[in-house]
């Protein structure tokens, strides 16, 4: 099933777009909220530019395991330990939430050093060369992370995905995922994209 979300274009021109970035990053967290408490979520997948979004959820949320995807670190993200502009201690501290989970990528974009800087020490961490390590197209460490509390499966297990639902923010990489995981249990998992 796939939700999609409006993006700044949803809101009037008039208002500013940093001001509509934070307006949609609201309705965002309102809508997705009103979304988990309706459809219970047995694990919650967000990348890296929902960092804020999934620290919110996961406080709200605490029993929901937590995974973030970290696809590359842009620029942006490489000035964040530095950084003291407020908007940049937002996510820094979101950063070092309380996740289950985070998978990077090791492209040369430093992910390791970022992962080392800003997220909580006691998360497990898995580096994947170029984001996968691929024996048929699919992640196995990602395939293996998707099936977190799955195997024993007494009812129907829900994973929602919240992310832009763009090549490079994973989401290929995701569905062949949870293709696999479909294959392999065949009953009783469901997943949710949100975008």
């Amino acid at each position: 099933k796939f939700i999609v979300l409006s993006g700044i274009e949803y809101f009037p021109t008039w208002i500013p777009r940093k001001i509509k970035m934070v307006i949609r990053d609201i309705r965002h967290l309102i809508k997705i909220y009103m979304y988990i408490k309706r459809v219970n979520t047995d694990l919650l997948y967000c990348d890296g530019a929902n960092i804020v979004l999934a620290y919110c959820l996961k406080k709200m949320f605490p029993n929901i395991p937590v995974l973030i995807r970290l696809l590359g670190i842009c620029s942006y993200l490489r000035k964040l330990p530095k950084s003291r502009r407020w908007v940049d201690v937002i996510y820094k501290n979101a950063f070092a939430g309380n996740f289950d989970c985070v998978i990077g990528t090791q492209d040369g974009t430093g992910t390791e050093y970022f992962i080392l800087k800003l997220m909580n020490k006691n998360i497990p961490t898995h580096i994947l060369l170029n984001g996968t390590k691929k024996e048929n197209n699919i992640s196995l460490n990602e395939k293996d992370l998707l099936k977190i509390n799955l195997k024993s499966i007494e009812k129907t297990k829900t994973i929602l995905f919240v992310g832009r639902l763009e090549e490079d923010k994973g989401i290929r990489i995701f569905i062949n995922s949870a293709l696999d995981v479909c294959r392999e249990i065949q009953q009783g998992i469901r997943f949710i994209v949100v975008g």
